[in-house]
């Protein structure tokens, strides 16, 4: 999330001097807590930033709420200075969850920008199991955030990475939310679910024509195996299929036939559907799942919602080389949400973020545009 860019003070210098021709005092203020934050989240551990120099350090506190989902666990970090909007940060896949040190750096750095930034455990997603569970669970941590003393009066959004934008998009879109929730970040989000897969396995993007030389990275599809292997009945197919995929992340190549062979006729469609490499048949392979993989599926597929009336203010930050999830997803949901704004960089390898001299500007933009939501 904040790997640093050797020399980002000639980009912020020179970001500077163009905010100062961009008009209004506020635009301008703006547009410099943006330059701000962006040097913030590119700080070298250890090192002192320009931000924490001039506000301080937020004030972190580790709270305990009861939900749908029952008792969850949250870091609360306040601003040094005045609260100025709500944020719900959401890890992504990581057993460490919200004590993962990237997001522990990124939620410090949006409460320095004035943000009340609420980092849940999403516990399901802490187990490394993609699945709809998660999606109460957003839901339950952005009902907690609404509900605390003040939120009210102040803008609430939230914000996440890669696999879990589907699920806070879905949260925050949920009637229950749609009204509370003002705004959305995601960067490196997905769209459409089965277009990803057919990508993730065979390099062939649906959602573009295109087939990418350079990806898609071999180990996350064996990530995902893992991820969706908790759905088998049996623990001995589960453990199969667990084992399948650590050896081919470690070896893509890795012998696993003896684990095959243990598998059932439920497990076996997912593990060829991902095993698969031809594009022709990532249909079929699609077809021959069984209902408990395509319910879950289907419950996160962006693709089969209706957004036309989806209220929520969309930002959405994509890397323009993106091995993981390509940037067409974001792309598509940017031409199907009314209210999205897509920000393309170079500067961002899926969600790690490591701009150039070219690469600031769009950052910059989406780092203003998120500033902005506080002062609605």
């Amino acid at each position: 999330m904040a790997t640093p860019y050797r020399n980002p003070m000639l980009c912020l210098a020179w970001l500077a001097g163009t905010a100062l021709l961009a008009g209004g005092c506020t635009t301008v203020e703006r547009q410099y807590e943006a330059i701000l934050l962006l040097g913030d989240l590119q700080t070298v551990p250890g090192e002192t930033s320009r931000l924490q120099r001039r506000v301080g350090d937020p004030e972190v506190e580790t709270l305990r709420y009861h939900g749908e989902t029952g008792l969850q666990v949250a870091d609360l970090y306040r601003p040094p200075g005045e609260s100025r909007g709500n944020l719900v940060l959401i890890h992504g896949f990581t057993e460490e969850g919200k004590d993962d040190p990237r997001l522990t750096a990124f939620a410090e750095s949006l409460a320095r920008s004035g943000f009340r930034v609420l980092a849940p455990h999403i516990e399901q997603i802490r187990q490394l199991d993609w699945g709809p569970r998660s999606v109460d669970e957003v839901t339950d941590a952005l009902a907690h955030m609404e509900d605390r003393p003040g939120s009210r009066d102040l803008p609430t959004g939230a914000a996440t990475l890669s696999l879990m934008s589907g699920p806070v998009l879905l949260a925050a879109s949920s009637p229950h939310h749609a009204e509370q929730v003002d705004f959305l970040v995601t960067i490196g989000g997905y769209y459409d679910v089965y277009a990803w897969i057919a990508f993730l396995t065979t390099g062939y993007d649906p959602l573009s024509g295109r087939r990418m030389d350079d990806g898609p990275q071999v180990d996350v599809k064996w990530a995902l195996l893992d991820a969706l292997s908790y759905r088998a009945d049996d623990p001995e197919v589960r453990g199969a299929l667990a084992r399948i995929a650590v050896r081919r992340r470690i070896n893509p190549d890795a012998d696993v036939d003896s684990l095959v062979a243990r598998l059932d006729g439920d497990a076996l469609a997912l593990f060829e559907l991902l095993d698969n490499t031809d594009p022709e048949r990532v249909q079929a392979r699609l077809d021959a799942l069984p209902d408990q993989y395509r319910d879950d599926l289907d419950a996160l597929n962006i693709a089969s919602r209706d957004l036309t009336d989806l209220p929520v203010e969309l930002i959405l930050i994509h890397g323009k080389d993106d091995t993981v999830i390509p940037i067409s997803h974001s792309e598509r949901l940017a031409e199907r949400a009314p209210r999205a704004t897509l920000y393309r960089s170079g500067g961002l390898m899926h969600v790690e973020l490591s701009p150039g001299p070219l690469d600031v500007w769009p950052l910059w933009r989406a780092a203003a545009a998120l500033l902005a939501q506080r002062d609605p």
